[in-house]
């Protein structure tokens, strides 16, 4: 039994883990907002829930643009949350970058902020936008632009944890994490640092 939890947890730790054709686990376990809190262990609940955020969001941003994504915030766990708190930042409370963390939000579906070097985040916006509407499978839950941070904000959609394939992965516990009312749907919003809603 402990050879069998060693194993797990070997895998689990893994950062070098390749979740797309461009990103690494590492990258989502990390905080450019605390670099010295980075000490995210994810579950497999949030490996999958990484990957979905990656293959299915990230990677054709990434392969459009052709230039590398930079990663300011992925997963948080609650050690970084208090880290941020005490920068003066005011991270949410219900959260998706929890990626189904109960310490901090048990809801959250997972979620990235980034930015592409040399890319205007408008322009970024605008292609997730337009993606949207023209291609039925490219889902999410949030998209937020961030003018005076210049991130964006974008989440996985509800659907990816209420999948058959989240649910096998879960079998034991599926009841406790899904609750699709907790979740806005899909939204499209661009805010200023004062929370200011703008139209693009």
């Amino acid at each position: 039994m402990d050879l069998l939890r060693k194993k797990e947890k070997n895998i689990i730790t893994n950062y070098s883990i390749k979740l797309s054709e461009n990103f690494r686990l590492k990258e989502f376990c990390q905080s450019k907002w605390t670099p010295k809190e980075n000490a995210v262990i994810p579950n497999k609940y949030q490996i999958y829930l990484t990957k979905e955020i990656c293959t299915k969001i990230l990677q054709p941003i990434r392969d459009y643009f052709d230039k590398p994504i930079i990663i300011i915030s992925g997963i948080r766990n609650k050690k970084i949350i208090e880290a941020m708190e005490k920068k003066g930042l005011h991270p949410s409370k219900d959260t998706d970058h929890s990626y189904l963390d109960p310490e901090v939000n048990r809801w959250g579906v997972g979620a990235v902020d980034f930015y592409i070097e040399g890319i205007n985040i408008r322009t970024i916006y605008k292609f997730i936008a337009k993606r949207n509407k023209i291609d039925s499978n490219y889902a999410f839950g949030q998209a937020i632009l961030h003018t005076d941070y210049k991130y964006i904000h974008i989440s996985n959609p509800i659907t990816n944890v209420c999948s058959k394939k989240f649910c096998r992965l879960n079998k034991k516990e599926k009841r406790k994490y899904l609750k699709c009312s907790r979740h806005t749907g899909y939204l499209l919003l661009a805010v200023s640092g004062k929370g200011k809603i703008l139209n693009l």
